[in-house]
């Protein structure tokens, strides 16, 4: 891990893992995912305005968003604990 993702994380991590989540993992994926599958690639107006449709297309593409962010949570911080092993260890060879 480079130095400036290891800042990068270090103040990410510092924010919280639901602020992450939310951010990186509902907003950032999540809703685009809804609205790119729902209105772009389905056309859901072709057939009429069906609410119940988009509401559970819209909770499953937001747990889906919550996967993708907690996937992403836990790989960044296996690599930062990772690396600050090494760092500590590091410390104590000079």
């Amino acid at each position: 891990m480079k130095e400036k993702e290891y800042l990068i994380w270090k103040t990410i991590r510092a924010k919280g893992v639901s602020r992450f989540l939310l951010i990186n993992g509902v907003i950032s994926y999540g809703l685009p995912m809804f609205f790119v599958m729902n209105f772009l690639i389905d056309n859901t107006f072709k057939d009429g305005f069906s609410t119940s449709d988009i509401a559970i297309n819209f909770t499953l593409w937001s747990l889906a968003g919550l996967s993708f962010g907690a996937l992403m949570w836990f790989t960044s911080e296996r690599r930062f604990i990772k690396e600050t092993k090494k760092r500590i260890s590091n410390i104590g060879c000079e």
